[in-house]
This record gives C-alpha cells, structure tokens and sequence, in this order.
C-alpha cells in the first residue's frame, strides 16, 4: 500500500504541474516565503505582532487562499477563479486596507482583529512573491534550464520537500465577512460555496502533513534532473526572483503595508532594488536577465505614469556622464498598478562601470505621492581580481539589521525537515515552536520517506520557454490570467487522469478515515 501511495502522490505532483492548485510559484514555497520573511522582520512592532500562533497561522493561511480558487472547476469555477484572481493584486489589497482603517483601525488587541490584518498580509505577500518569481526568475529557468512556469512552479515546491524544508502547514482562516464585500462584480451569495470548495480541494489534496508532502516531494524527484539549475539556484540570495531573494522584497512590503494601515502618507514606494549594494549587476550584456535593473513597490504603482531614467556616472558619486537607452518592462502579468518595474538596458553596459537610476515621480493607486527616489549601482568587472570589482561577501552587508542571506532554517538537502520545528527565526521572534505545533495553527511537516523510482508513470511534461505577456481584466482589476498562474491547459491523459482518481480515493481515505498505508 505504502508503494501505491507513493504511486499517487507521483501522479498528482504531475498533475499539479498542469493544473494551478500548486501554481507560480507553488503554494508550499508562498506559505514558506511569508514565513521566512515573519521570521527574519527586524525587532520590533510588527515582529512582535506575529508572535501569537494564531496571528503567524492566518498569515500563512492568506499566502494560501489567494491560489485555492484556481483549483475548482464546475459551476463554481469562474467564480472561485474570479476571487483568487482579484485577491492576487493591489486594488485588491489596497481595499482591504482601507476596510481595515475604516472598521477596526489600530492599535488592535482584539485577536481576531489582528487575524484579519494578518490574514490580508499573507495575501499581499503572495501577490508580490508572485509578481516578482515570475518577472525575474522564470526568465532565469527559462535561460538556463529552457524551463518553464509548468516546470518551475511544482518543481520549486518539490525542491523544498526534497531539502527538508516544508515545515509551516497552515490551518484554515477566513475572515469572510470583511472581505466578501471586497471583490468587484461577484455574485456574493455564492462566495462561500465557492470557497468552501476551493479550500476543500486545496487543503485535502495538497496543503496537509502528508499526502500533500508525499506529492510534492515527488514532483521535486521527477523535476529535478529536467531543471536541474533551477535545483541548484532556487534558494540562492544572489538570484534575482528565487524564493531566497523573495524574502526581503516580502518583509519590507509587511513593513510598508504595517505602515499604510497606522498611517499611508509614512510608508515608503520603493522597498528594494535589484542589484541592491553592494552586490553588482551581473552582466553587461543585453539579452540576459543578469543586466536587468528592478524596483519593487510597497504599494500598487501606475506603471503608465513611470518614467525612471538611467545614468553612467564618473564613478561611484561622480557626475552623469550621459543616458543609458534601456526598455521599462513591466510585471510579467502586465497590471496597470504594479509592484514592479524592470529597466532592460538596450546596449551593452560598461564592466565595473557606475550607473544611477532615478524616478521622479511615483503615483500610488492609494492616493500617496509617492516621492522620487534614485540610487545607484556598479556593474561587475569583465575580469576576476580587477581591484575596481573588490569581492563582496554577504557579511559585509545587512537587511534591517539581519543577515544579508535570511534564514530558512533547516538545510538538509535530501532529508526530511526536524520534527516540531519551527525554524530559529520563530524562535528569536518569541514564537516557541512547541507552542506553535500544540495551538494547531501552524504544524511542522513530517517529509515522506524517499519514494521509489517511478520515473516510467510521468509523462513528459512541456519545458520549452513560454514568455507570456498579455493581461485581462478581471472584476475591474487590470491583472493578470491566473494571477500569474499557470493556464489551465488540456485535460490529462488517461493514465494521468486515473493515478488521480486513485489518488483521491487514497488521499482522501487517509486524511479522513484514518486509513493506515
């Protein structure tokens, strides 16, 4: 029984590849990314804020909902696609910040007041980390490994089960009075219906201590060898876009939007800039995504109303020697309000050269004046050892006055993460990971031994680059198709289809009979 679970779980790791339940980037890395970026928040307010289990618990359960609607399909699924859809994107969140200013502003000791803050910034956070994976570091997968989102996104949740370290598994929160009045142009009346199936199928399938672990670590095993850069760089600080480099965009977005609720006018525009110093531009090559210059927003930003400009410099602080012709691109998913830009220089760069970009204006969908800001940047020298290109090392640099590659905890690659461990972040933060375990809000995740070989049950999964651009707009909200998940694509193969009725029969056995394997 033990093999034909195992079994199961491959097949619905692929079809979760095809299928957005676990999409851009899987729910696994979003709920791990928000928890990390908790974690590693400086001292402080907020910090404190999430020490409560249940208030660190509805914050993992939002970076969780915003994808779940993508799952459901008959009657209820334009709808639960139109929630998940508009919950991705800032005037979604811009609303919900108002709602909370307008009925039950801070200070809040109430805990289901703090629940329902938490709850919106887990959604915000996975709109950002979607924004930012797919703008930055699908163009890597697609460079480097000619992968794909239906590559990357499952295969990125099933590295992180591979390496140990699936360990936040959130339980169901829902503030559904304070935000069904959110969305645009819903039927309201079916929004629990629609919801209550989207998170039955979510929660049954995929976001649980077992069945759920044993798919994803399947779809690590069979993506592993297909994306095999991806494996080696998913978690590394340096890449623009990989789930590490996630983390500090996602903490100072909590920081801005801990600021927009006390007080709008306070909160910063910019949060974080790729390069950020006094790591260097990559490459001086057009072309490639290393020559690429991004700003990330606190806030949602009129992309159409942008207009950064790019200088060479005389040196680090020297004068503007002239204008570097470049491209502004927006988010992958093309949202008329933003949370990021990218500037794709059009000729090649200067090695070890200094450059300022600057933009003057930055108008916020919330009304803030955003104010200009600027900064600049070295680009790498064509050569190692060049005394202009000194080496850089993460101790020479800080986030917030944390460590400049934040913690994830465990890193035990191709073993299953402690049990009961809550990372040393949850720790430091005052969260007490026995405490977290026992409340039942937030559980750590028991990684499935190492399954069979069962590389003759997947089919071939496509992983020619795909590069899409085009938006629609849904309920009043220019974003993107899927909130920058993956397509529904053809139905499954035969085969495929019956692993997963077997698999549900399997998976749904033990979740909730108690059916040993």
């Amino acid at each position: 029984m033990a093999s034909l679970v195992r079994a199961a779980a491959l097949a619905l790791a692929l079809l979760l590849g095809s299928v957005p339940i676990a999409s851009a980037h899987g729910l696994w890395g979003h709920i791990h990314v928000t928890g990390w970026a908790i974690e590693n928040l400086p001292d402080g307010e907020l910090r404190d804020f999430f020490s409560d289990p249940e208030v660190l618990n509805a914050a993992l359960f939002g970076a969780t909902y915003t994808d779940s609607g993508y799952s459901v399909s008959g009657p209820l699924e334009g709808l639960a696609r139109d929630i998940a859809e508009q919950t991705h994107w800032e005037p979604f969140i811009t609303a919900y910040v108002q709602w909370i200013r307008d009925n039950d502003p801070p200070p809040w000791t109430d805990l289901e007041s703090k629940k329902r803050v938490a709850f919106l910034m887990g959604c915000a956070s996975h709109g950002l980390q979607d924004e930012v994976f797919d703008t930055l570091f699908l163009y890597q997968v697609g460079e480097h490994d000619s992968g794909d989102q239906e590559s990357a996104d499952p295969g990125t949740d099933g590295f992180l089960a591979l390496q140990g370290h699936l360990r936040f598994v959130p339980k169901e929160y829902v503030p559904r009075d304070a935000i069904r009045g959110l969305y645009v142009d819903i039927d309201d009346t079916l929004y629990d219906a629609a919801v209550d199936k989207a998170l039955s199928l979510v929660l049954g399938v995929y976001i649980n201590d077992d069945f759920g672990i044993a798919a994803a670590r399947a779809s690590g095993e069979y993506y592993q060898p297909i994306i095999p850069w991806s494996y080696d760089h998913y978690l590394d600080p340096s890449i623009p876009g990989s789930l590490r480099a996630e983390i500090p965009p996602t903490m100072r977005y909590l920081q801005v939007l801990w600021k927009r609720l006390h007080d709008p006018s306070d909160a910063e525009t910019v949060t974080t800039t790729f390069p950020e110093l006094p790591r260097r531009l990559p490459s001086v090559l057009t072309g490639t995504p290393d020559a690429w210059v991004s700003l990330m927003f606190g806030a949602g930003v009129f992309y159409d109303q942008l207009a950064p400009t790019w200088d060479r410099l005389a040196g680090p602080t020297g004068d503007a020697l002239g204008p570097v012709p470049f491209e502004l691109v927006n988010s992958r998913w093309g949202p008329a309000e933003t949370r990021i830009v990218k500037l794709q220089p059009t000729t090649e760069l200067t090695p070890g050269a200094w450059y300022r970009v600057q933009v003057p204006a930055l108008p916020r969908l919330d009304g803030v004046a955003g104010t200009p800001f600027g900064f600049e940047f070295q680009a790498e020298c064509a050569t190692e050892g060049d005394p202009a290109c000194p080496p850089v090392t993460p101790a020479e640099w800080a986030i917030d006055g944390k460590p400049a590659v934040p913690d994830v905890g465990p890193d035990e690659p191709d073993a299953p993460g402690p049990e009961g461990d809550v990372g040393e972040g949850a720790d430091a933060a005052g969260m007490d990971a026995g405490d977290v375990t026992a409340a039942g809000d937030v559980t750590a995740a028991e990684a499935p031994p190492e399954s069979d070989d069962l590389g003759a049950l997947a089919r071939s999964p496509d992983v020619a680059g795909s590069d899409v651009t085009s938006s629609t707009d849904v309920g009043g909200i220019a974003a993107a198709s899927d909130g920058g998940c993956v397509a529904t694509p053809a139905a499954p193969s035969g085969p495929t289809l019956s692993f997963f009725v077997l698999l549900l029969i399997v998976g749904w056995t033990r979740r909730f009979w108690g059916a040993s394997p």
